[in-house]
């Protein structure tokens, strides 16, 4: 029809969208913790969630997985 148009958008197989990234910077204010004691603390926070792998980065600079993007979320309101 006159006046109407259309758009195109070419999507290339690498292009689909992959699963969320679920790691995260985790920066403690308080303390001087382990990446064990994150560990640890992250296990009590989320009772059932186990074995959590945690990279120390650097002074209070923690890098690690979250099991989901909902458990990732959860992690950020607590502490809000």
């Amino acid at each position: 029809m006159e006046g109407l148009g259309f758009y195109h958008i070419p999507v290339t197989e690498n292009s689909k969208s992959k699963d969320l990234d679920t790691s995260a910077i985790v920066c403690v204010l308080d303390g001087s913790p382990t990446a064990e004691d994150l560990a640890v603390e992250l296990e009590n926070l989320m009772p059932g969630m186990k074995d959590w792998v945690v990279e120390e980065k650097g002074s209070k600079t923690f890098y690690t997985y979250f099991p989901s993007l909902d458990v990732l979320n959860c992690v950020i309101k607590i502490g809000a």
